[in-house]
């Protein structure tokens, strides 16, 4: 022992054996090479310490404090949004039981979450086992509820990492990795259940779905285009520019006679329109290659017309894309015009719906196209959780008038080639109607 302190001894002074957390640490290079000779040469002159001892005491001297790579937070700093808000909405539900309190419960989950609480369950059902992390003796982690709704309440109320971390007690990092893991996972696991095609019995409803809204014969979905707004990439960021003087990029989908959306494409640049995204979707491939939209037919005027998407006239008319005439002379022509633009009316509700309820759609700082695709997916389809659950929607959620009208000088208007077969099946429709 007496070998101990005097190796100890040669880097700190007489008396000052244990060192105190008040203690300064020593950082200066110079100062702990030469303390370290000089142990060395102690450790060396004593004849009872083997070598083995004189790393440990080197190693044990030189050592340096242990630096946390996170701030440690009281039980109290932690609490925040989810703790504090949303468990007084709960507290106040048991404390008055059913009836308004639940009502009230509803409200602030929609106004918060933009989704109510049955809503809020499903899909916490469906995410807690990939969501949970495991508690280890470091800290607890952050729960699969609260990793919900803090990407909920991103998506819906955009904004940055570091002001939701602040709302929610956490670190910015966290947040970050908390809403990319998650985004990820209603990407992989709930886009594929909520986003689907109709197809056999399911085309039959929405068939007479449209038919029945507004006398549209043999209509499978109304089709249209709309930007996404983002920051301007790193790599290529001029072609993301689009015609209304934003970065965007491009949404081509489809929804049913319910404002679901039953296909989307999304990712392409703004500079692009809503023709090309068609003719390079795998829509228009499955479409023309029989796999959807050719299972029922129906002869009108000795026509035999198959289910079609309604769509603007950015779009070339084909057998299955009906759009309007260009030039309505005839009584049947107006006709036509007019229940085709009211029908087609579904789709732009369904996008004022979607970018009204998720408004990192209108409002983020997201400047990667992957990510930002990754987004706009997983708000469709919670878009179509929602309409199928009935949830509420408010109307000064709405988005911006500037997503909807044109800004600046007016485009020429594109001529399309029309396909073969279109005008045949779109004056059959217009003669049955």
């Amino acid at each position: 022992m007496s070998h101990l302190f005097a190796a100890l001894s040669v880097l700190r002074p007489a008396g000052d054996l244990t060192r105190s957390e008040d203690s300064p640490q020593v950082t200066n290079p110079g100062v702990m090479l030469e303390s370290s000779r000089r142990l060395s040469r102690s450790c060396r002159s004593s004849s009872s310490l083997s070598s083995s001892h004189s790393f440990f005491f080197l190693s044990y001297c030189l050592r340096r404090e242990r630096r946390w790579w996170a701030i440690h937070r009281s039980s109290e700093d932690r609490c925040g949004f989810w703790e504090r808000k949303v468990g007084l909405w709960h507290r106040t539900v048991a404390t008055y039981g059913p009836g308004d309190a639940e009502d009230y419960l509803h409200r602030k989950y929609t106004n918060a979450y933009r989704v109510d609480v049955p809503t809020f369950e499903y899909l916490l059902r469906l995410s807690r086992q990939d969501l949970s992390r495991q508690t280890t003796r470091f800290r607890e982690p952050v729960c699969a509820g609260k990793r919900l709704a803090i990407t909920l309440h991103w998506l819906a109320h955009g904004g940055t990492f570091e002001q939701l971390a602040e709302k929610y007690c956490i670190g910015a990092s966290t947040c970050h990795a908390i809403i990319h893991g998650t985004v990820t996972f209603l990407k992989n696991n709930l886009v594929k259940k909520a986003i689907k095609f109709p197809t056999g019995i399911s085309l039959d409803r929405v068939i007479a779905g449209f038919e029945a809204l507004a006398d549209f014969p043999m209509c499978a979905g109304a089709m249209d285009g709309t930007f996404i707004h983002m920051q301007k990439p790193a790599i290529w960021g001029d072609t993301y520019w689009c015609y209304k003087n934003y970065i965007a990029i491009i949404m081509l989908a489809v929804c049913d006679h319910r404002c679901c959306f039953t296909f989307v494409d999304v990712g392409r640049a703004g500079c692009v329109g809503d023709a090309y995204t068609y003719n390079e979707s795998s829509l228009k491939r499955r479409i023309e290659g029989g796999v959807w939209l050719s299972e029922r037919e129906r002869d009108m005027n000795g026509t035999l017309v198959k289910p079609c998407l309604i769509a603007d006239s950015a779009f070339a008319l084909r057998t299955q894309v009906m759009k309007c005439y260009d030039t309505a002379t005839y009584a049947h022509q107006r006709r036509f015009n007019s229940t085709l633009t009211s029908t087609r009316q579904k789709i732009e509700n369904a996008f004022g719906f979607l970018k009204g309820r998720w408004k990192i759609l209108t409002k983020n700082h997201i400047r990667d196209p992957a990510f930002m695709r990754d987004v706009a997916l997983v708000c469709t389809a919670l878009h179509n959780v929602c309409q199928r659950a009935n949830c509420r929607y408010e109307t000064h959620w709405n988005a911006p008038s500037v997503d909807y009208v044109q800004i600046g000088p007016a485009l020429p208007p594109v001529r399309l080639q029309d396909m073969p077969g279109g005008a045949e099946v779109r004056f059959a429709l217009a003669t049955s109607l």
